[in-house]
């Protein structure tokens, strides 16, 4: 993603961790709910490109120009990068960091819960798959090179 796309991205995740560290409980045990989710998300946006790849609107989106990204096709390809690699990592994160950290500042001990994470994955990855998915609405109405 460049441009607005990323800056709007960054802010969603930066609003999301305060208000995740208010609204989910620090109890939180369902990260095996939330990794189906990320899975889910990534098995539809893999099938998506798959169906793009054989698809013949390619050279139409090749074709059409785009300001930042400098092709449509780059745009989409740009949109499923972020959005995979962000899922991904979110996956990896939530089963290998521990449920509670610990940490010391100034002679003071500070505890942090996994579940400060929850929120601004989830919104991060309806963020990624609301841009995909409005790019795919979008040129479905594309005229196909037949």
């Amino acid at each position: 993603m460049k441009g607005k796309d990323r800056i709007f991205l960054i802010i969603i995740i930066a609003l999301s961790f305060p208000l995740g560290y208010f609204i989910v409980p620090n109890c939180y045990k369902q990260y095996s709910e939330l990794i189906t989710f990320l899975s889910i998300l990534i098995g539809f946006q893999i099938t998506a490109i798959s169906i793009l790849f054989n698809s013949r609107i390619l050279n139409t989106l090749y074709d059409n120009k785009n300001k930042f990204y400098g092709t449509e096709l780059h745009k989409l390809k740009s949109y499923f990068k972020y959005s995979i690699n962000f899922e991904l990592t979110s996956i990896i994160i939530m089963l290998l960091l521990p449920s509670f950290i610990s940490f010391h500042i100034f002679n003071k001990e500070f505890f942090l819960s996994k579940s400060i994470l929850v929120l601004p994955t989830i919104s991060g990855s309806v963020y990624c798959f609301l841009k995909i998915s409005n790019e795919l609405f979008r040129i479905f109405v594309l005229p196909r090179n037949e």
